[in-house]
């Protein structure tokens, strides 16, 4: 099982996650297990993390980190074909927007595919 952190840095609030082997769901499609092998296929290491501009975590990006020192940020080249976010989303319950827009050097964020809404049930 994953657990997870946070910390402030930089003045960005950041949350991680440990990466394990249960550590995403795939679609089951092609396209789902062709994501799943590529993402998984190396040794499990280091977290993912979240950065938020403040506490109040309403608009994240979504970054992975071979070890578990902040300095090691990974921003490889999936992330320069992809912006991947977390966003806060009005309204009652903790509902949140994973998103997933590519290109978005070129396309801002008009080029969503995949994202979806994150809902914290407990």
């Amino acid at each position: 099982l994953s657990y997870a952190a946070s910390t402030e840095q930089d003045g960005k609030y950041l949350f991680n996650r440990v990466n394990g082997v249960n550590s995403w769901t795939y679609l089951d499609s092609p396209l789902g297990k062709l994501v799943a092998w590529f993402q998984e296929r190396g040794p499990v290491k280091g977290m993912l993390v979240l950065s938020f501009k403040s506490r109040q975590a309403k608009d994240g990006m979504i970054r992975p980190c071979e070890s578990f020192d902040y300095q090691d940020i990974h921003w490889g080249m999936l992330l320069g074909l992809g912006e991947f976010t977390v966003e806060r989303l009005e309204g009652p319950g903790v509902d949140f927007k994973r998103g997933c827009y590519w290109l978005p050097s070129i396309f801002g964020r008009h080029a969503d595919f995949g994202s979806y809404k994150l809902r914290k049930i407990m």
